[in-house]
Protein backbone atom coordinates (compact mmCIF):
# COMPACT_ATOMS: atom_id res chain seq x y z
CA UNK A 1 0.00 0.00 0.00
CA UNK A 2 1.40 3.57 -0.48
CA UNK A 3 1.68 6.34 2.39
CA UNK A 4 -1.44 8.06 1.18
CA UNK A 5 -3.69 4.71 1.17
CA UNK A 6 -6.84 5.38 3.71
CA UNK A 7 -7.64 2.47 5.46
CA UNK A 8 -11.60 2.70 6.59
CA UNK A 9 -12.28 0.63 9.61
CA UNK A 10 -16.41 -0.13 9.43
CA UNK A 11 -17.59 -1.58 13.06
CA UNK A 12 -19.41 -4.23 13.44
CA UNK A 13 -23.18 -3.66 14.26
CA UNK A 14 -25.21 -4.49 17.03
CA UNK A 15 -28.63 -5.40 17.42
CA UNK A 16 -30.44 -4.48 20.31
CA UNK A 17 -33.87 -5.60 21.53
CA UNK A 18 -36.37 -4.00 23.86
CA UNK A 19 -38.69 -6.49 25.15
CA UNK A 20 -40.20 -9.20 27.96
CA UNK A 21 -37.77 -11.22 28.81
CA UNK A 22 -39.42 -14.71 27.12
CA UNK A 23 -40.04 -12.84 24.17
CA UNK A 24 -36.18 -11.36 23.53
CA UNK A 25 -35.51 -13.58 20.62
CA UNK A 26 -33.17 -16.70 20.18
CA UNK A 27 -32.61 -17.55 16.51
CA UNK A 28 -31.25 -15.41 14.03
CA UNK A 29 -29.01 -12.74 16.49
CA UNK A 30 -25.46 -13.40 16.79
CA UNK A 31 -22.78 -12.88 20.06
CA UNK A 32 -22.28 -9.39 21.20
CA UNK A 33 -26.49 -8.35 20.40
CA UNK A 34 -27.95 -6.96 23.42
CA UNK A 35 -31.68 -7.51 24.69
CA UNK A 36 -33.19 -5.48 27.52
CA UNK A 37 -35.90 -7.06 29.66
CA UNK A 38 -38.50 -4.66 30.54
CA UNK A 39 -40.19 -7.10 33.13
CA UNK A 40 -36.91 -7.74 34.76
CA UNK A 41 -35.69 -4.40 34.33
CA UNK A 42 -32.14 -6.21 33.17
CA UNK A 43 -29.88 -5.66 30.27
CA UNK A 44 -28.38 -8.59 28.74
CA UNK A 45 -25.83 -9.64 26.44
CA UNK A 46 -26.47 -12.52 23.70
CA UNK A 47 -23.16 -15.27 24.55
CA UNK A 48 -24.16 -17.15 20.61
CA UNK A 49 -25.96 -19.52 22.50
CA UNK A 50 -27.79 -17.46 26.11
CA UNK A 51 -28.58 -14.12 26.94
CA UNK A 52 -26.28 -13.25 29.80
CA UNK A 53 -26.74 -10.52 32.53
CA UNK A 54 -24.93 -7.27 32.38
CA UNK A 55 -26.83 -5.67 34.88
CA UNK A 56 -28.80 -6.69 37.97
CA UNK A 57 -32.62 -5.96 39.17
CA UNK A 58 -33.06 -3.40 41.75
CA UNK A 59 -36.23 -2.16 43.10
CA UNK A 60 -38.98 -1.17 45.59
CA UNK A 61 -41.94 -2.05 47.00
CA UNK A 62 -44.34 -3.58 49.76
CA UNK A 63 -42.82 -7.20 50.63
CA UNK A 64 -45.96 -8.75 48.37
CA UNK A 65 -44.44 -7.24 45.55
CA UNK A 66 -41.26 -8.76 45.60
CA UNK A 67 -40.15 -9.86 42.23
CA UNK A 68 -39.79 -13.81 41.76
CA UNK A 69 -35.79 -14.35 42.34
CA UNK A 70 -35.46 -17.48 40.40
CA UNK A 71 -36.01 -14.90 37.24
CA UNK A 72 -33.42 -12.46 38.16
CA UNK A 73 -29.60 -12.47 38.52
CA UNK A 74 -27.35 -13.04 41.43
CA UNK A 75 -26.97 -9.73 43.63
CA UNK A 76 -30.29 -8.56 42.51
CA UNK A 77 -31.96 -6.18 45.49
CA UNK A 78 -34.89 -5.36 46.53
CA UNK A 79 -36.23 -2.94 49.38
CA UNK A 80 -39.57 -3.82 51.30
CA UNK A 81 -41.28 -0.32 51.85
CA UNK A 82 -43.38 -1.98 54.36
CA UNK A 83 -40.89 -4.05 56.48
CA UNK A 84 -37.88 -1.95 55.87
CA UNK A 85 -35.82 -4.72 55.19
CA UNK A 86 -33.07 -4.29 52.08
CA UNK A 87 -33.13 -8.16 50.59
CA UNK A 88 -30.94 -9.61 47.82
CA UNK A 89 -30.70 -12.37 45.44
CA UNK A 90 -28.69 -15.39 46.57
CA UNK A 91 -28.55 -19.11 44.47
CA UNK A 92 -32.03 -17.99 43.40
CA UNK A 93 -33.54 -17.37 46.49
CA UNK A 94 -34.33 -13.33 48.11
CA UNK A 95 -32.01 -13.38 51.38
CA UNK A 96 -32.58 -10.06 53.75
CA UNK A 97 -29.00 -8.20 53.83
CA UNK A 98 -29.94 -5.08 55.88
CA UNK A 99 -32.72 -4.32 59.01
CA UNK A 100 -33.33 -1.99 60.48
CA UNK A 101 -31.85 -3.27 64.26
CA UNK A 102 -32.19 -0.78 67.26
CA UNK A 103 -35.00 1.60 65.04
CA UNK A 104 -38.08 1.07 66.29
CA UNK A 105 -41.13 1.14 63.83
CA UNK A 106 -44.56 2.97 65.37
CA UNK A 107 -47.66 3.96 63.94
CA UNK A 108 -50.76 5.00 65.30
CA UNK A 109 -54.27 5.33 65.35
CA UNK A 110 -58.15 5.20 66.19
CA UNK A 111 -61.19 3.81 66.62
CA UNK A 112 -64.67 3.21 68.02
CA UNK A 113 -65.82 0.42 69.90
CA UNK A 114 -68.76 -1.86 68.52
CA UNK A 115 -68.86 -4.57 71.24
CA UNK A 116 -67.15 -7.29 68.96
CA UNK A 117 -65.29 -10.37 69.94
CA UNK A 118 -61.52 -10.44 68.93
CA UNK A 119 -62.31 -7.42 66.33
CA UNK A 120 -59.47 -6.77 63.73
CA UNK A 121 -57.76 -3.50 63.80
CA UNK A 122 -54.83 -3.32 61.24
CA UNK A 123 -51.72 -1.87 62.72
CA UNK A 124 -50.01 -1.12 59.42
CA UNK A 125 -46.05 -1.98 60.76
CA UNK A 126 -45.75 -5.14 58.56
CA UNK A 127 -44.19 -6.93 61.38
CA UNK A 128 -45.79 -8.64 64.36
CA UNK A 129 -45.53 -5.14 67.05
CA UNK A 130 -43.88 -6.01 70.69
CA UNK A 131 -46.63 -3.65 72.04
CA UNK A 132 -49.76 -1.70 71.82
CA UNK A 133 -50.88 1.04 74.10
CA UNK A 134 -54.20 1.69 73.79
CA UNK A 135 -56.56 4.89 75.62
CA UNK A 136 -60.13 5.90 75.57
CA UNK A 137 -61.66 9.22 75.71
CA UNK A 138 -63.80 8.69 78.54
CA UNK A 139 -63.71 11.33 81.70
CA UNK A 140 -62.23 8.55 83.64
CA UNK A 141 -59.90 7.05 80.82
CA UNK A 142 -59.06 3.15 80.90
CA UNK A 143 -55.10 2.15 79.90
CA UNK A 144 -54.55 -0.57 78.13
CA UNK A 145 -51.86 -2.70 76.73
CA UNK A 146 -51.39 -5.86 74.49
CA UNK A 147 -48.05 -7.36 74.56
CA UNK A 148 -46.29 -10.18 72.00
CA UNK A 149 -46.28 -13.28 72.90
CA UNK A 150 -49.76 -13.17 75.04
CA UNK A 151 -53.31 -13.58 73.93
CA UNK A 152 -54.99 -10.80 76.40
CA UNK A 153 -55.89 -7.12 76.86
CA UNK A 154 -54.39 -5.95 80.21
CA UNK A 155 -56.27 -3.16 81.61
CA UNK A 156 -56.15 -0.61 84.32
CA UNK A 157 -58.77 1.62 84.66
CA UNK A 158 -59.00 4.70 86.90
CA UNK A 159 -58.42 4.71 90.34
CA UNK A 160 -61.61 6.82 91.27
CA UNK A 161 -64.03 4.24 89.35
CA UNK A 162 -62.54 1.05 90.52
CA UNK A 163 -59.64 1.64 92.49
CA UNK A 164 -56.69 0.75 90.14
CA UNK A 165 -58.07 -2.99 90.01
CA UNK A 166 -56.53 -4.44 87.64
CA UNK A 167 -58.33 -6.68 84.73
CA UNK A 168 -57.36 -8.90 82.06
CA UNK A 169 -59.70 -9.62 78.94
CA UNK A 170 -58.61 -13.12 76.33
CA UNK A 171 -58.71 -12.04 73.08
CA UNK A 172 -56.24 -13.38 70.09
CA UNK A 173 -52.26 -12.86 69.99
CA UNK A 174 -50.92 -9.88 68.09
CA UNK A 175 -49.88 -11.18 64.33
CA UNK A 176 -48.13 -9.02 61.68
CA UNK A 177 -51.27 -7.53 60.34
CA UNK A 178 -53.55 -7.27 62.98
CA UNK A 179 -53.98 -6.47 66.73
CA UNK A 180 -57.05 -7.45 68.68
CA UNK A 181 -59.81 -5.97 70.83
CA UNK A 182 -63.42 -7.06 72.31
CA UNK A 183 -64.20 -9.82 74.45
CA UNK A 184 -67.34 -11.97 74.84
CA UNK A 185 -68.07 -11.03 77.72
CA UNK A 186 -65.61 -8.13 78.99
CA UNK A 187 -66.22 -5.29 76.75
CA UNK A 188 -65.44 -2.59 79.30
CA UNK A 189 -61.71 -3.96 79.82
CA UNK A 190 -61.09 -5.19 76.23
CA UNK A 191 -60.78 -1.94 74.28
CA UNK A 192 -63.60 -1.89 72.48
CA UNK A 193 -67.37 -1.03 74.50
CA UNK A 194 -69.52 0.45 71.95
CA UNK A 195 -69.66 3.93 70.95
CA UNK A 196 -65.87 4.99 73.01
CA UNK A 197 -63.61 6.22 70.72
CA UNK A 198 -59.81 4.97 71.58
CA UNK A 199 -56.32 5.92 70.56
CA UNK A 200 -53.84 3.36 70.33
CA UNK A 201 -49.44 3.10 68.86
CA UNK A 202 -48.20 0.00 68.06
CA UNK A 203 -44.38 -0.85 68.43
CA UNK A 204 -42.51 -3.00 66.41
Amino acid sequence: MGENTNVTVIPQLRQVFYAAYADLPISGIKAGDLGYATDRKVFYRWSGSAWESLTIYSGFGTAAAIPAAVNLPEGSLYYETNTTLTKQVQSGAWVVIITTVGLAKVTSGSYTGNDTANRTIAHGLGVAPKIVLLIDNNAQPFLFRIIAGYAYIFCIPSATLYALKAEVSAVAALDVTNFYVGNATSYPFSANASGITYYWVAIG
